[in-house]
């Protein structure tokens, strides 16, 4: 197997990437989401720690992760519940400030609803 047969696609792809300034924008959204979701936390109360790398992003949740899906699902926000607890985020590379704000609202809203579903039971 010709290893750089392999390699000259991929290269092309990453060059792409670049050029295009996709690299730079995650990096810049991702950092901006996860600085957004630890503010979201801290005035819900129900996020104990975010993480995370680029568009790659993890809120460790003090209740059960689903309903806060649920509610997210609802508002036609796709995110995705890991581990019992972890609100996983992998929004696409490409993401505005704008659609960032769009999903962080949405995300807060369903923090805040579950948070109050909580102290209800």
């Amino acid at each position: 197997v010709d290893v750089a047969f392999f390699s000259v696609p991929q290269a092309a792809v990453i060059e792409a990437l670049e050029q295009d300034g996709v690299i730079e924008n995650a990096a810049s959204i991702g950092s901006y989401l996860i600085d957004r979701l630890r503010e979201i936390g801290k005035t819900t109360g129900n996020v104990r720690e975010v993480r995370g790398k680029g568009m790659i992003i993890g809120a460790v949740l003090t209740h059960p992760v689903k309903s806060t899906v649920d509610e997210c699902l609802k508002e036609h926000l796709l995110v995705n519940g890991t581990a019992d607890h972890v609100l996983r985020l992998l929004p696409p590379l490409n993401l505005t400030r704008e659609e960032a704000d769009a999903g962080l609202a949405i995300i807060e809203r369903a923090l805040r609803t579950t948070a109050a579903a909580a102290k209800a039971a």
